[in-house]
């Protein structure tokens, strides 16, 4: 999904307002409550997954996860299609952006510093490809319309000692190399600075309580975390709570459990998955029976994986559509 490549994650220690809640928000939280339900088809309520962690999507259409057998497929929330794809299997859906599907799979060979090679594949199915020089990395981490982020992982000296965020252009095989603090646009060939949050949120900050505070964006709003809160931004001084925070901790990336997109803020924990339109400020929430969870963002509403039992690793997937 496309939106570490455009969100910032700060850790501060400094100190502001406390963002204060529009009495928009508050008019619209009383006068409207979240709306959802299950598309009845039969095949929304045969998909299977084997880890509810592997549930990844570009918050807009498709959908990607590995089937019990290990094979990833990519599921079409607009036509209700499930596509296999080919040559990919044991291999792990990490994200989905710029219609392809980053991969992660098994190296095979018991090699000091190296464990996956990654793959990339089409959102409409068909045999998935090597990315160039993956030998080289230690997680990928976000694909778009032309390049893959990731890290690195290789045992010295042979290790580049260059700055922390690496990209490989997934058509070309071209590297480069950036400072970890800047973000990037993948969708674009030469690879340029990818937009900053919309605004900068007023926002109080208390070291010894918060811990930590991140942003991440997308589009027109901003969503904080602390230990303490999970926070909606409008504005750099209007501020919803949706919920308990503590998710942030280690970035805004694609496998986070909080997501934003299609309008839609989406958020797991245990056995509760959360959504919230930041248009209607309608909600969605729904507890399940099994721990482990997991929600992301779509058009017309949200996809969520559940466990079918405490003991195993197997999920079952549904389409919820949602209003507003």
């Amino acid at each position: 999904m496309k939106h570490s490549a455009g969100t910032t994650s700060r850790r501060l220690a400094g100190a502001g307002r406390r963002g204060r809640i529009a009495s928009l928000f508050v008019a619209s939280l009383l006068a409207v409550t979240g709306v959802g339900s299950i598309g009845q088809t039969a095949a929304d309520a045969s998909r299977k997954a084997v880890d509810v962690g592997q549930i990844h999507g570009d918050g807009w259409r498709y959908v990607a996860y590995q089937r019990p057998d290990r094979n990833p497929v990519v599921f079409d929330t607009w036509k209700g299609l499930t596509r296999t794809i080919q040559g990919a299997r044991q291999c792990r859906p990490i994200d989905v952006g710029g219609r392809r599907v980053l991969l992660e799979c098994p190296e095979g060979k018991d090699r000091p510093g190296y464990t996956y090679r990654a793959k990339t594949a089409s959102v409409l199915g068909g045999k998935a490809i090597p990315l160039a020089k993956s030998r080289y990395m230690g997680s990928a981490i976000e694909i778009g319309r032309y390049w893959v982020s990731h890290s690195r992982n290789c045992p010295p000296p042979s290790c580049y000692k260059g700055p922390g965020l690496y990209f490989v252009n997934w058509r070309t095989g071209q590297a480069k190399s950036f400072d970890r603090d800047r973000n990037w646009d993948l969708d674009r060939k030469a690879l340029p600075p990818g937009s900053g949050p919309p605004f900068r949120i007023d926002v109080t900050f208390d070291p010894l309580k918060d811990m930590y505070l991140t942003e991440c964006h997308n589009g027109d709003v901003v969503v904080s975390d602390t230990i303490r809160e999970l926070r909606l931004w409008v504005s750099p001084t209007s501020s919803l709570l949706i919920g308990s925070g503590g998710f942030y901790d280690f970035g805004c990336d694609p496998y986070d459990p909080v997501q934003i997109g299609s309008g839609r803020v989406t958020w797991s924990r245990g056995k509760v998955v959360n959504a919230i339109s930041y248009r209607s400020f309608r909600r969605f929430k729904h507890r399940f029976r099994h721990r482990g969870a997991s929600i992301t963002p779509v058009r017309d509403g949200v996809v969520v994986s559940a466990r079918t039992s405490d003991k195993g690793r197997r999920s079952s997937i549904r389409m919820i559509r949602l209003r507003g």
